[in-house]
């Protein structure tokens, strides 16, 4: 998905504040996955890391299933960790990107953040706030970003019909 409002100044930026010890387990975690970063393309062409990957590279482990295996319940509490993290240091204003880790181990926009960019996308609209230049550029980068969304949507997800109705406005 293009992250609109993902950049790797952004991620540089939310990484450094997390101020993680050297070679801890979460830095190792945050560090494996801005390693795929290579560059602004990354951000939009890259659309996974492999769990298991990250979980060799992490606590060492060679290609024993049965080591990976039981490592993948630390895995996710890592992770969840490290989500936490990045959402207290948006509330502080120190991840203005609104950064995390989505279930695809990539870097993404919090949901809340998506929610609340829809949000004043709508109301600026409503209200008039903006000329026809700036409405035009924003329903391109709107439109983009919904079209993606829905792409990336999970089967039972019931957004189909908020993202029709924004494309509507």
């Amino acid at each position: 998905m293009t992250n609109i409002s993902v950049s790797l100044e952004g991620i540089d930026k939310a990484i450094n504040e997390l101020n993680y010890r050297n070679n801890s387990v979460k830095q190792k975690f945050i560090k494996f996955i801005r390693n795929y970063y290579v560059s602004e393309n990354s951000i939009s062409d890259l659309n996974s890391i492999p769990s298991d990957a990250i979980i060799q590279f992490i606590w060492e482990i060679k290609d024993d299933y049965q080591k990976i295996k039981s490592r993948r319940r630390n895995f996710s509490a890592i992770k969840s960790s490290i989500n936490a993290d990045l959402k207290k240091l948006s509330k502080k204003g120190s991840n203005p990107e609104n950064i995390i880790i989505n279930e695809n181990n990539i870097f993404d926009m919090s949901q809340e953040a998506k929610d609340d960019l829809l949000k004043s996308f709508s109301g600026a609209v409503k209200t008039g706030d903006m000329n026809i230049e700036q409405a035009a550029e924003l329903l391109k980068t709107v439109t983009e970003f919904l079209d993606n969304f829905q792409a990336e949507t999970r089967e039972g997800e019931n957004t189909a019909n908020i993202i029709d109705q924004v494309k509507k406005i």
